[in-house]
């Protein structure tokens, strides 16, 4: 029976990169993904004017799957009244400091704060309220089915 072999004393395919050639590489590729990302988007903005119909129709099966994600996570129905109706749920900040959480993440609301939900690993703090519990909330700071 042969030992195992050590891989780490070959370096046949192994070259030392060279500090200027990586930096010239770098620059290379930086100004090589600007371009590519200009043209991608202006290519996108294209297809999104000849597509409105499917363009319309991807986003809101991205909303829906986006919005599933976030319920199956906090809870599929309000915290407060026991709502389910899925087009009637929203996120809901705990301590009440929605508005300062978004200025904080630039985030404007919406599906891009439960994209941000999502990337973030769904933080504490948030549960799962229908629109009636979350505005009567923020305006008379009081819910009507806990007042009763």
């Amino acid at each position: 029976m042969q030992p195992a072999q050590d891989n780490t004393q070959n370096t046949k395919f192994q070259q030392p990169t060279k500090p200027h050639y990586k930096n010239k590489n770098s620059e290379r590729a930086a100004v090589w993904n600007k371009k590519f990302i200009e043209k991608r988007r202006a290519r996108m903005a294209v297809w999104r004017g000849d597509n409105v119909e499917k363009n319309r129709a991807y986003q809101r099966k991205y909303k829906v799957k986006l919005k599933n994600l976030i319920l199956n996570h906090y809870g599929r129905e309000c915290a407060c009244c026991g709502e389910d109706h899925i087009e009637f749920l929203c996120l809901d900040h705990l301590d009440g400091n929605g508005n300062q959480h978004r200025k904080a993440t630039g985030n404007k609301g919406g599906h891009q704060f439960y994209q941000w939900v999502v990337n973030n690993n769904y933080p504490e703090g948030l549960r799962i309220l229908c629109h009636n519990c979350n505005q009567s909330l923020n305006i008379w700071g009081y819910c009507p089915h806990n007042k009763l």
